[in-house]
C-alpha cells in the first residue's frame, strides 16, 4: 500500500506544475478559498497511508486527492485563458487596423515574383534555403489561422453544450456545498468550492467569446488572407528559382559540349571520349529536371500534409463540441472537400532502389578516375592514336571526373528528396484515409439537410432561389461553357455515329435475332447461339441508350462545372441506362428470357410491366447520387436534387406496394417471394423516410451501392441462365450422338442388313438410362457452377459495401449496457454492449443460417460427383458434420460479438455439465454416440442393418437418434447409444455379398445325382449370383421321409436375396416335375365312420 500512496503522491505532484509551496487564495461565491498545496496533499496522503483501514478504503480516500489536482490544473488553465482573451479583446480594434494595413502591404509586396535570370548559382541556392524556411513558417501560421477560424465557427454549438453541462455540475456542487461545512471536511469543501468557481469562470469566458465572435473571426480571416498571399507568392518564387537553377546547369553543360566538339574534329577515339562526357552531361540534365519535379511534389505533399493535420487536429474538438447538429454536417462536408488530392508522378518504389544502384555504379566509375594519369595511359595503350592528344585527353578526364561528381551530387540529392517524398506521401495517405474515414463515419449518421417541417417549408423558396441563382451564375462564367463544349464534343459525335449505325443495322439485327431463335433446340443449335442473341439484343437497345444519354447529359452539364466531373457522371449515366434498357429488351415477348431461358410469359409480362414503371424514376435518383458524390459540399444546398429524390423514392414505394398487393390477391406467395417483395418495399421506403428526416448525405451514400448490388445480381442471373442453357445444349448434343450410334451398331451386328435398324427393348431402356444419367450430370454440374457464381457474387457485394463498414464504429458509441470504473481519476470502460454489437451478432447469425442452408449441400454435391457408390454415405456425413460445424462457429462468433467470452461461460458450463450430467445423461450419451458414429463411419446412410431383430435401411443419422426404414416401410427412430452398446449386424459395411441357403428334399427312391445335376443347371442360370463366390450343392441330411439337398449361393446385393430364393424355388419345382423327381411332403389320411351302422370311409 505504501507503493500505492507513493504513486498517488507522484501523480498529484505532476498535476500541479504551476503551484508553489505557498498557498494561493481565490475569491468565490462561498468566500475565499485557499488552493491546496503539494505539501498539504502529501500530508493527507501520508495520513491516509498510516491509518489502519483496508486497501479499498484507502484507495477510495486517495482518489479525491488526485481529483483535486485535476480541478486546480483546470482552474489555472481557465484563468490563463481568461487573461489572454481579455488582452486580445482589448487589443482587437488596434489589431484589426494593423492587419488591414498589413493585408494591403502584403498584396503590394507579394504580387509579382522578381526576375531571377541574372542571379548566380550560389545566390539561387542561398535564396532557396531562405525561402523554404519562410514557406514553412507561413504554412504553420496559415494552419493556425485556419484552426482558429474553424474553432470560432463551431463556438456557438460548442459553448452551448459546455455551458449546459457546466450548469448541471454547478447545481450539483451547490447542493453538496450546502450539505458540507468547512469544518467537517475542509479539503473536500475547498476543492468543491474551487470547482464551482472554475466552472463559472469557464462559462463567463465562453459567453465573452460568443459576444466577440465576429471580431475574432475578422482577425482570423485577415490572418488567413495574408498568409495565403504569402504562401502563393513563395511557392511561385521557389518554382522560378528552381527553374533558373536548372537552366544555369544546362547552359554550363551545353557550353562544355560546344568546347568538346571542337576537339573531336581531329580524332575518332577522342570523339568517343567526348561523346561519353556529353552522355554524362545529359544524365545530369535529366537528373536535375527530376530533382526539380521531386522538390515541387515534395512541397505539394508537405503543404497537403499540413492541411490534413490541421483538419485532424480540429476534428475531435468539433465532434465533441458540435455533436449531432446540422451545422456539424455542413462543416464536415466542407472540410472533406478541402482535403487535397496530391498525385505523385514518380514510381518511388522503383526510383529509390534504382538511384541506390546507380550511385553504387557511379562510385566505382569515380574510383577508376582517381589516378587520371594511369587511366589515360591505359586508354592510350588501348587506342595509340590518342598519344598525340594526351593533354586534351587528360583535360577530358578531369572534366569527366567533375561531371561524375556533379552527377553523384544530383543523384544523392534526388535520392534524399525521393526518400523524404515517400515518407511524407505515406504519412499523407495514412492521415488522409484516417481523416476521411472519421468524417464519413460521422457524416453517415448526421442529418445533412432540414427535415420535412415548418422550417423546411419556410426556407424552401429562398433556398430554391439561391440554388437557381447559383446555376445561372455558373452558366455566365466562360470556363463553364468551355468545359461544357469540350465535354459535348467528346460525347455528341460518338453518340450520333453509334445511333446512326444501329438504326441502319436495326433490321438486320432483328432478322438475326429471329434466325437465332429458330435454331433453338434443333440440330443447328450451338454454344454461341445465346451469347450472340444477348449481343444482338444489346445492339437493339443502343439507340434508346444513346437518346436518353443525350437528354440526361444536358442536365448534368448544368449541375457540374469541370469537364472531368461531367464526363464521370455521364459515364455512370450510360452504365445505368445500359443495364435497365438492356434488361427491358430481353424481357420483351418472345425475347431471350422467354425463348432462351424458358421463363413463363406471364411472369415476364409482370416483371416488364413493373420495370417499365420504375426505371424512369430510378435513373434520376442515381444521377443525383452520382452528382452529389462528386460534389459533396453542395449536398446541404441541393434542394432540387433533394426534392427529386424524395418524390422518386415515394413513387417507387407506391408502385412496389401496389405490385405486392396485386400479387398477394392473385395467388399465395412463397417464402422467397415474400422476402423479395418486402425488400422491394423496404428499400425505397427506408430511403424515403431517411430523406424526410434530412439524411440526404446518407441516402446518397447508399443509393449507388444499392444500384451496383442490383446490377451484380442481374449479371449473376444472366450468366447463370446462360450457363444452364449451354449445359442443356451440351446434353442435347450428346443425346443426339448416342441416338445416331445405336442404329449403326445394330445394323453392323445384324450383318449389314438392308432393312433399317430399330431399337429393341433393351437398347431403348439403355438409351433412356443414358439420357437420365446425362441430365443428372448436368444438374450436378450446374449446381456446382452456380455455387461458385453465388460465392463470386457475394464477394463482389462485399467489396461494394466494405468501405461503409467503418460507419458501424459510430454505433459503438450507443451503449445499451456498460460497466465503468474510476481508475486514477479517469473513468475506464470495463465491459459494454453497444448497438453495433447487436447488429454484428445478428449479421453473424444471418450469415450462419445462409451458409448452413447452402454450403453443406454444395459440399455434398462435390463429394457425390465421385463415381464410386461408397461416396454416397460419405457425402451425407460431410453434409451433417459441416452443418454442425457452421452452427457451432456461428454461435461462437455471435457470442464473441456480444462480448461473451469463454472466461465468462466456463463456470456456467462446468455447473451445467455437473447438473445436467445426472438429469440428461441419456441425451448426452446419445449425443456422444452420434458423433462417434459420424466419425467412425461404422454405420452409414444406405446401409442395411439388423438390430434387436429389426432389419431395415439407414435413412438418416442425426446427432441424437438414427432413422431406419424397416422392410415394412416404417420409419423407426433408434437412439444412437443402442448402436454403440448393442450387437449390430451391418449387411453392407464393407461388402454387400451375402450367402443364401436353399434346401430341397427328394424321395429316397429318386436319383440323387440327377437331382444335384439339375440343381447345378438351375444355379448357373441365376443372374443374381456373385461371380467371384463359388456355390455349393451337397446332401445335408437324411431325414425321416426325404433326402435333403442344400444349395449355398452368394448374391451381390442384399436386395437380391428374395428374388434369388424365388427363382431357385420356382425353377426347382418345374425342373423336378419334368424329370419325374418326387418331392416328399407330409400326407394326412382322413377316416369317416358312421355311428349308426358302423360303416367307415377312408380318404387319403
Amino acid at each position: 500500500m505504501r507503493y500505492l500512496s507513493f504513486i498517488f503522491a507522484a501523480l498529484f505532484a505532476l498535476s500541479l506544475p504551476q503551484l508553489s509551496a505557498k498557498a494561493q487564495t481565490v475569491e468565490t461565491d462561498f468566500g475565499a478559498v485557499e488552493l491546496p498545496t503539494d505539501e498539504e496533499i502529501n500530508a493527507q496522503i501520508n495520513e491516509i497511508d498510516g491509518s489502519k483501514i483496508s486497501d479499498a478504503e484507502k484507495q477510495q480516500k486517495l482518489q479525491p486527492l488526485i481529483n483535486a489536482g485535476t480541478i486546480i490544473d483546470k482552474y489555472v488553465k481557465t484563468s490563463q485563458q481568461n487573461d489572454d482573451f481579455a488582452k486580445t479583446k482589448a487589443q482587437a480594434p488596434a489589431q484589426l487596423k494593423e492587419l488591414e494595413h498589413e493585408l494591403q502591404q502584403t498584396k503590394a509586396q507579394y504580387s509579382t515574383v522578381p526576375d531571377v535570370s541574372t542571379r548566380s548559382a550560389d545566390e539561387i541556392s542561398a535564396k532557396l534555403t531562405e525561402l523554404n524556411a519562410q514557406l514553412q513558417e507561413v504554412q504553420e501560421n496559415l494552419a493556425d489561422a485556419n484552426a482558429d477560424y474553424t474553432a470560432l465557427q463551431t463556438l456557438p454549438n460548442r459553448a452551448q453544450n459546455t455551458i449546459a453541462k457546466n450548469n448541471a455540475r454547478i447545481s450539483e456542487l451547490s447542493s453538496a456545498l450546502s450539505a458540507t461545512t468547512a469544518l467537517t471536511d475542509p479539503l473536500n469543501y475547498r476543492v468543491m468550492a474551487l470547482e464551482h468557481y472554475t466552472l463559472e469562470l469557464e462559462n463567463t469566458l465562453l459567453q465573452d467569446e460568443l459576444s466577440s465572435q465576429n471580431v475574432l473571426q475578422d482577425l482570423a480571416n485577415y490572418r488567413i488572407h495574408i498568409n495565403t498571399i504569402k504562401n502563393d507568392y513563395l511557392v511561385s518564387y521557389i518554382h522560378a528559382l528552381q527553374t533558373a537553377q536548372r537552366e544555369l546547369s544546362t547552359a554550363g553543360l551545353a557550353k562544355a559540349q560546344e568546347e568538346d566538339s571542337e576537339l573531336s574534329k581531329y580524332n575518332a577515339a577522342l570523339q568517343q571520349q567526348i561523346s561519353a562526357n556529353q552522355q554524362i552531361s545529359s544524365y545530369i540534365d535529366k537528373q536535375l529536371q527530376d530533382n526539380q519535379r521531386l522538390s515541387q511534389e515534395l512541397q505539394q505533399v508537405q503543404t497537403a500534409l499540413n492541411i490534413v493535420n490541421q483538419i485532424e487536429d480540429t476534428l475531435d474538438e468539433q465532434l465533441s463540441g458540435v455533436n449531432g447538429s446540422l451545422f456539424l454536417s455542413r462543416l464536415l462536408n466542407r472540410q472533406q472537400s478541402e482535403i487535397p488530392n496530391v498525385k505523385i508522378s514518380f514510381n518511388l518504389d522503383e526510383l529509390i532502389p534504382n538511384l541506390n544502384v546507380w550511385l553504387y555504379d557511379l562510385r566505382s566509375y569515380r574510383d577508376e578516375l582517381f589516378d587520371i594519369d594511369n587511366y589515360c595511359a591505359g586508354l592510350i595503350a588501348k587506342y595509340p592514336e590518342l598519344a598525340q592528344h594526351q593533354d586534351d585527353l587528360k583535360e577530358l578526364m578531369h572534366q569527366r571526373r567533375s561531371l561524375f561528381d556533379e552527377l553523384y551530387q544530383s543523384m544523392s540529392s534526388g535520392l534524399s528528396q525521393a526518400i523524404n517524398l515517400k515518407i511524407k506521401n505515406t504519412e499523407l495517405q495514412q492521415t488522409t484515409a484516417r481523416v476521411k474515414g472519421t468524417i464519413n463515419d460521422h457524416l453517415f449518421w448526421l442529418s445533412s439537410n432540414l427535415p420535412l417541417s415548418t422550417d423546411f417549408a419556410a426556407a424552401f423558396i429562398p433556398t430554391l432561389k439561391a440554388q437557381l441563382d447559383n446555376i445561372a451564375e455558373n452558366t455566365r462564367t466562360p470556363g463553364f461553357w468551355q468545359n461544357t463544349f469540350h465535354t459535348f464534343s467528346l460525347l455528341f459525335f460518338p453518340l450520333v455515329v453509334i445511333f446512326a449505325l444501329t438504326m441502319v443495322f436495326k433490321p438486320h439485327l432483328k432478322r438475326r435475332d429471329d434466325q437465332l431463335a429458330m435454331r433453338l433446340d434443333r440440330k443447328t443449335d450451338g454454344y454461341l447461339v445465346t451469347p450472340e442473341a444477348l449481343l444482338v439484343r444489346l445492339g437493339l437497345a443502343i439507340p434508346r441508350i444513346a437518346l436518353f444519354t443525350a437528354l440526361g447529359a444536358v442536365f448534368i452539364f448544368f449541375a457540374l462545372d469541370t469537364m472531368a466531373q461531367q464526363l464521370s457522371v455521364v459515364n455512370m449515366l450510360i452504365l445505368h441506362l445500359t443495364i435497365f434498357i438492356f434488361f427491358i429488351e430481353i424481357l420483351k415477348p418472345n425475347s431471350i428470357m422467354q425463348r432462351h431461358f424458358c421463363m413463363p410469359p406471364a411472369v415476364i409480362a409482370k416483371q416488364r410491366l413493373m420495370l417499365d414503371k420504375l426505371w424512369l424514376a430510378i435513373v434520376p435518383i442515381l444521377i443525383v447520387a452520382n452528382i452529389r458524390e462528386i460534389d459533396p459540399p453542395g449536398i446541404s444546398t441541393d434542394l432540387i436534387g433533394y426534392c427529386l429524390t424524395l418524390c422518386c423514392t415515394g413513387y417507387i414505394t407506391y408502385i412496389a406496394v401496389k405490385f405486392l398487393k396485386q400479387e398477394f390477391s392473385e395467388k399465395e406467395l412463397s417464402f422467397m417471394s415474400w422476402v423479395k417483395g418486402l425488400l422491394l418495399i423496404i428499400i425505397p421506403l427506408t430511403l424515403f423516410v431517411m430523406l424526410a428526416l434530412g439524411y440526404y448525405y446518407t441516402v446518397i451514400k447508399l443509393v449507388n451501392r444499392i444500384a451496383i448490388s442490383l446490377y451484380t445480381c442481374i449479371l449473376y442471373i444472366i450468366i447463370s441462365s446462360t450457363i444452364r442453357r449451354e449445359l442443356f445444349v451440351a446434353e442435347n448434343r450428346m443425346v443426339r450422338r448416342m441416338r445416331a450410334q445405336h442404329p449403326a451398331a445394330l445394323q453392323q451386328k445384324n450383318g449389314h442388313s438392308k432393312k433399317q435398324a430399330v431399337y429393341n427393348k433393351k437398347e431403348e431402356r439403355q438409351k433412356q438410362l443414358d439420357t437420365l444419367r446425362l441430365e443428372l450430370i448436368n444438374n450436378k454440374a450446374f449446381k456446382l457452377i452456380n455455387g461458385v457464381l453465388i460465392c463470386l457474387t457475394a464477394f463482389l457485394l462485399y467489396l461494394q459495401w466494405n468501405d461503409l463498414a467503418g460507419v458501424l464504429n459510430y454505433l459503438d458509441t450507443i451503449y445499451l449496457w456498460k460497466d465503468e470504473s474510476l481508475v486514477n481519476g479517469v473513468i475506464t470502460l470495463n465491459k459494454s454492449l453497444s448497438l453495433a454489437d447487436i447488429i454484428i451478432a445478428a449479421l453473424v447469425l444471418v450469415v450462419t443460417v445462409i451458409l448452413n442452408r447452402n454450403l453443406p449441400s454444395l459440399m455434398e454435391r462435390m463429394v457425390m460427383l465421385k463415381p464410386n457408390p461408397r461416396f454416397k454415405s460419405t457425402s451425407y456425413t460431410v453434409r451433417i458434420l459441416s452443418s454442425y460445424i457452421i452452427i457451432a462457429l456461428g454461435i461462437v462468433f455471435a457470442a464473441g460479438a456480444l462480448g461473451i467470452s469463454w472466461n465468462n461461460l466456463q463456470w456456467l458450463v462446468a455447473a451445467l455439465s455437473v447438473g445436467l450430467g445426472f438429469g440428461l445423461q441419456e441425451i448426452f450419451a446419445n449425443f456422444v454416440s452420434g458423433i462417434i458414429i459420424l466419425f467412425e463411419r461404422q454405420l452409414r446412410v444406405g446401409d442395411i442393418v439388423t438390430l434387436n431383430n429389426l432389419s431395415g435401411t439407414v435413412s438418416k443419422i442425426r446427432i441424437r437418434a438414427t432413422t431406419i426404414v424397416s422392410f415394412d416401410n416404417k420409419e423407426v427412430l433408434i437412439p444412437n447409444r443402442e448402436f454403440i452398446t448393442t450387437a449390430l449386424t451391418n449387411w453392407s459395411l464393407s461388402n454387400t455379398v451375402t450367402k443364401v441357403e436353399f434346401a430341397i428334399g427328394v424321395s429316397y427312391d429318386a436319383d440323387i445325382n440327377k437331382a444335384k445335376s439339375i440343381l447345378h443347371q438351375i444355379v448357373r442360370g441365376c443372374k443374381y449370383l456373385a461371380a467371384e463366390k463359388p456355390y455349393t450343392i451337397y446332401v445335408s441330411s437324411l431325414d425321416a421321409s426325404c433326402v435333403t439337398i442344400m444349395c449355398e449361393v452368394f448374391v451381390n446385393e442384399i436386395g437380391n436375396r428374395k428374388p434369388t430364393t424365388d427363382y431357385l424355388s420356382t425353377e426347382t419345382l418345374r425342373r423336378f416335375a419334368e424329370a419325374g423327381i418326387e418331392i416328399p411332403f407330409n400326407q394326412l389320411d382322413v377316416k369317416l365312420k358312421n355311428l349308426d351302422n358302423g360303416q367307415s370311409l377312408k380318404i387319403g
